[in-house]
Order: C-alpha cells, then structure tokens, then sequence
C-alpha cells in the first residue's frame, strides 16, 4: 500500500468514527426525549 493510500485509509476511519459518534449523539438525544415525553404524559395521566 502507498503512503497516499494508507493517509486515506485514516481519513475513511476518522470519518466513520466521527459519523458513529454523530449517530450516537442523535440516539442519546432521541432517547432523553422520548423519556421526557414519557414522563409527561405519565404525569398528565395522573391529573385526570
């Protein structure tokens, strides 16, 4: 493998990695949202 070959192979990694942790970022936040609206509408159950 040349040189520019293996520079582009750590720039494939680095972009995945970085869209992974994109990925989990939005499932975290998806996460955290549905628990709130969860709660919320546990919460709003209860006044009724």
């Amino acid at each position: 493998m040349s040189v520019d070959g293996a520079k582009k192979a750590v720039e494939g990694a680095k972009d995945a990695a970085g869209t992974a942790k994109d990925a989990a970022t939005d499932a975290k936040d998806a996460a955290a949202g549905a628990a709130a609206a969860a709660k919320e509408k546990m919460s709003g159950d209860k006044k009724n």
